[in-house]
């Protein structure tokens, strides 16, 4: 029933209520007339059998068979009588009309001998009563006294048939059922108007609702109630009105959106494209700033090799000590700007993308005793003890490029030294991770206890050109790019 239609609902509880009422109104009257038409026939039988019983007094009394006949006869012609039988005290026929024998379950005995009886079954009522000396002036004829009158003179049986009550009863019956039915077609009949004039607004709404659902804002109920479902009927068109409103406007929006974001798209694009002619021309100045600082590194550090050669050469010469000591600084100044011109290079080189490294036999142990004994003397003279230290995991025969490990080494280690006064320096060696593919990763660290940087200053620190304070520029010499290229090569 949860799923019945409306239509369904509503005919259900217009029907179901007029069916019961008329069902029970039906079955009590018809039950009713069933009754009243056997009470009738009862009736009838108890006024026939009294009639007859109390006309046969006297002709009973006084033997007259033509009198007792003549009133059987009679009798026989009323309505649904089919057997009248009058008989002695002994229970001897006088007189008999009717169905010879008598109907089946007509008694043969009396029941009573001073009242009416009554015997029945599905087609017949039969009456018993005695015939009694009610009044009748016999003072010529026998003794009259209380007892005597009180001893039946004989019996009357009358029999009635049902046959006509039942067929009464049956078009009662049938006349209810037709009634039912006719009740049954006109209440449906009014139901189902009742039912489309409710459900009719309703299923119009239901149908909107889809339309509504399915995106469909031109839809417009026509009013066709006047109770409630009119208030929602309107309603529904509201809604749909203001939701085509709605959807225009936002329509609308997303056009304008939408042509901005097109002509934002068209900005992003020009910029893109200046931004990509930008990014060519940084490229290219880059390259020329690269070919320029290689050409300018080859240009300038032949003519420093030379100064450098003769400086030493002239060393070797007599000199007092003043000429000693300029010369001296002079060899100094030319191997420190040989070095900056040769970080110059090493950067631009592998800015520019060409710097390519070897993969030759490297023992790394070899590579460290070198560039700690180049170093030593520096350490030496400035009371630092340099350390090295490599772990026992760390493989003896390796695949790499020496030259760039010792630079690596070189820079990391000379940087200490440069930036410590007092204690020492140690290098360590250890590995790292050895997977199956014949990879080693080493981890290479340097350790002093110099000045240290300020965590501020960490960010920067492997930035070309660039040193944690200005001041150390002045106090300590150099240019910033030994840790730029040893992040660029690591």
């Amino acid at each position: 029933m949860k799923r019945w239609s409306i239509k369904n609902k509503i005919l259900l509880l217009a029907l179901l209520p007029a069916t019961v009422i008329a069902l029970l109104i039906t079955a009590y009257f018809t039950s009713m007339r069933i009754a009243d038409l056997d009470q009738t026939l009862l009736n009838r039988g108890k006024a026939i059998t009294t009639h007859v019983t109390q006309a046969s007094e006297y002709a009973v009394f006084s033997g007259n068979r033509d009198i007792l006949r003549d009133l059987v006869n009679a009798t026989l012609k009323e309505t649904d009588v089919v057997s009248a039988i009058i008989t002695d005290v002994q229970g001897v026929p006088l007189v008999k009309s009717g169905a010879t024998p008598a109907p089946a379950g007509l008694p043969t005995e009396a029941h009573s001998n001073t009242a009416m009886t009554l015997s029945a079954n599905k087609k017949f009522l039969v009456f018993h009563s005695p015939i009694l000396l009610a009044g009748i002036a016999i003072d010529d004829y026998a003794d009259t006294t209380g007892s005597a009158q009180r001893q039946p003179l004989g019996y009357v049986t009358i029999a009635l048939s049902r046959a006509s009550t039942v067929k009464k009863q049956e078009e009662a019956f049938v006349t209810a059922l037709f009634m039912i039915f006719a009740g049954l077609i006109v209440s449906a009949l009014i139901a189902l108007r009742m039912a489309r004039g409710v459900t009719r607004p309703i299923m119009n709404v239901t149908e909107a609702m889809k339309r509504l659902e399915q995106g469909d804002l031109e839809i417009h109920i026509a009013p066709t109630s006047t109770d409630e479902l009119r208030v929602l009927e309107t309603g529904i068109n509201s809604t749909a009105s203001a939701l085509k409103a709605a959807q225009d406007e936002l329509q609308d929006k997303i056009a304008q959106a939408t042509l901005d974001l097109r002509n934002t798209l068209d900005m992003m694009e020009l910029q893109n494209a200046e931004l990509d002619s930008a990014r060519h021309n940084a490229l290219e100045a880059s390259r020329v700033k690269s070919e320029f600082l290689a050409n300018m590194s080859h240009e300038i550090r032949t003519p420093m090799n030379a100064i450098a050669g003769f400086t030493n050469l002239i060393l070797k010469t007599k000199l007092d000590d003043e000429q000693r000591d300029y010369i001296e600084t002079i060899r100094k100044s030319s191997e420190n700007l040989l070095a900056i011109i040769n970080d110059i290079l090493d950067l631009s080189k592998i800015e520019s993308g060409k710097l390519k490294l070897n993969n030759v036999a490297c023992d790394l142990r070899e590579c460290l005793d070198e560039v700690l004994s180049l170093l030593a003397p520096i350490a030496h003279e400035k009371g630092l003890e340099l350390v090295p230290i490599v772990y026992s995991d760390v493989p003896f025969h390796l695949g790499g490029d020496p030259l760039r490990v010792k630079q690596l080494i070189t820079n990391l280690v000379d940087n200490a030294i440069k930036f410590t006064h007092e204690g020492s320096v140690v290098v360590r060696v250890m590995l790292d991770d050895e997977d199956s593919s014949d990879q080693t990763i080493l981890r290479i660290s340097v350790t002093d206890t110099g000045i240290g940087i300020a965590p501020k200053d960490r960010q920067r620190l492997f930035s070309a050109f660039t040193q944690a304070d200005t001041s150390d520029t002045r106090k300590y010499g150099g240019t910033g790019l030994g840790l730029a290229i040893c992040k660029k090569l690591g």
